[in-house]
């Protein structure tokens, strides 16, 4: 299949996030679309600082669905819903390698 130039890529992915819990962690997940954004633009983030990988984030996440309040009731995706995510440190984590793992995977034997 030949490679398609388009303006903008974009990928779903569920996520798997550890939640910490007493005596381990919980297994929970979120389903996150990714906006692709190219070498030059990742450069400009310094991914070892807590602002500018805020930034990154805000920048290649367009939503996350699957998201449940304390009520077990949907929440429905919103800017505010986001910055709330990327601020605890394991579902940022979580939201970056997910990110990483969609761009960076290959077909095994390659």
């Amino acid at each position: 299949m030949a490679f398609k130039v388009v303006q903008e890529r974009q990928f779903t992915h569920r996520v798997r996030i550890f939640t910490p819990v007493d005596g381990g962690h919980k297994e929970e997940s979120v389903k996150v679309t990714y906006r692709v954004i190219d070498t030059e633009q990742v450069e400009g983030f310094d991914l070892g600082s807590v602002e500018d990988t805020t930034e990154f984030l805000r920048a290649v996440i367009v939503r996350i669905d699957e998201v449940l309040a304390e009520d077990n009731s949907p929440l429905p995706y919103n800017d505010e819903l986001r910055d709330a995510l990327v601020k605890v440190p394991y579902v940022r984590a979580a939201i970056g390698r997910g990110y990483f793992e969609g761009i960076g995977k290959g077909r095994k034997g390659n």
